[in-house]
């Protein structure tokens, strides 16, 4: 989802370069409740995800300033 709450599917962008750009990811069942991480490539870059009051599992990375190398 975007920063304003919207769902996003497939491919998101364009960012500019130098942005600051906020992925959030919130994945809804499973039993057991799945971890939620981020990776790039083989190269995990946040494993801080959390159990929210609505059931759903949500793990939000901030990349502070996004350049065109890091993607």
């Amino acid at each position: 989802m975007d920063e304003y709450g919207q769902r996003l599917y497939g491919i998101v962008g364009p960012y500019d370069e130098g942005a600051r750009v906020t992925l959030v990811c919130e994945v809804d069942g499973g039993n057991p409740l799945p971890s939620v991480t981020w990776w790039k490539g083989d190269v995990l870059l946040d494993d801080s995800y959390e159990d929210t009051d609505q059931g759903f599992v949500r793990n939000e990375m901030v990349v502070d300033r996004i350049e065109r190398k890091d993607w």
